[in-house]
């Protein structure tokens, strides 16, 4: 899973409080895991393998917690099948279950990188499970959020991709399953694919009209989803309208376009560019240099805009100009 390669880096630290033992012979023949487990490393605290020696035994809930923990850091740990196995001879079918509870108390004392761990290793176990993913999703989210000023720019990469890929992955397994299109919608918003922020949102209210969660959480989440659907139905028809220029129907995206100049999104740079691109292949060219230059005055590195400009000045037999912007295109490439 890219997702277990993205993060896993980020949580290495977390296995330096372990160390590794091994079971005595003794034990492994009298439980009937010789096979599988013999010279397999158990990793352990150092506080454990002191108690093992007064007691005489390794702890085998200790044990199983470690080995949850280090599937979790790191899923290619060449042992995993052995853990796995081990942890399924000693507890019931819903040890998945399990190992998610114990990753939301961690969430809930806002221990988010070792709730990642759990929820990380009951991916392993269960690649498919329901809560894991969402959790997982949640928790990738919100430390994607606490490190938002922080320098480490990768760390916040990896974590909303991760986000983003446990969101989508939940919502297609399990379609009927509300809780992640609440935060897809956000994420689609904030990535400016408005119309599937705004259906995402929509089919949000659609599926949570009787959700199990806390009550006042859904009702603001439901009150926040119905505030998007309204705010996004204008920019949804101007999306609608760059879909159509990009689709090669310059005329229907123009039509679509042309009344939000000078109105409410007159500072949204991508309305007069993708204008101003229907505008040239409609061979409207006075019009097109209009609104590219608009969009030079609201953002003024646009390089697709320079070079749209350059080939303007250059078809009227204004090469000052012309060079102009394509010199100017070329060193923002740089």
């Amino acid at each position: 899973m890219k997702r277990m390669q993205r993060v896993g880096s980020y949580l290495t630290k977390y296995a330096d409080a372990l160390v590794f033992d091994q079971f005595q012979e003794e034990y492994l023949k009298r439980e009937g895991i010789w096979e599988y487990m013999r010279e397999v490393p158990i990793p352990v605290s150092a506080e454990e393998v002191v108690e093992s020696h007064r007691a005489k035994g390794l702890n085998v809930m200790n044990v199983a917690r470690n080995m949850i923990r280090i599937i979790g850091i790191n899923p290619e740990f060449p042992y995993v099948e052995q853990y796995l196995r081990y942890i399924r001879k000693y507890f019931n079918e819903n040890v998945v279950e399990a190992v998610i509870r114990d990753g939301e108390e961690r969430a809930r004392q806002e221990q988010t990188e070792e709730a990642l761990i759990y929820f990380r290793a009951a991916l392993v176990m269960d690649p498919k499970q329901k809560y894991a993913l969402f959790d997982y999703g949640l928790a990738c989210r919100q430390l994607a959020e606490n490190n938002e000023g922080a320098s480490d720019e990768a760390y916040r990469g990896a974590m909303k991709a991760d986000s983003i890929e446990a969101f989508e992955e939940v919502s297609g397994l399990y379609p009927e399953f509300a809780p992640p299109y609440y935060y897809l919608g956000y994420i689609y918003l904030n990535m400016g694919l408005y119309m599937k922020a705004r259906l995402t949102f929509q089919m949000f209210l659609k599926l949570s009209e009787s959700v199990s969660m806390d009550p006042q959480v859904l009702a603001q989440q439901r009150k926040e989803a119905a505030e998007r659907v309204d705010q996004l139905k204008e920019p949804t028809k101007i999306e609608s309208g760059i879909n159509h220029v990009l689709a090669g129907r310059p005329e229907l995206g123009a039509k679509i376009l042309a009344p939000y100049v000078d109105g409410d999104y007159d500072l949204w740079w991508p309305l007069h560019y993708y204008l101003g691109v229907a505008y040239m292949e409609m061979g409207r060219m006075e019009d097109a240099a209009d609104r590219f230059l608009r969009v030079l005055q609201l953002n003024p590195s646009h390089r697709e805009t320079m070079k749209e400009l350059a080939e303007i000045y250059e078809a009227k037999g204004d090469q000052t100009m012309s060079e102009k912007y394509r010199r100017k295109a070329e060193l923002l490439s740089q």
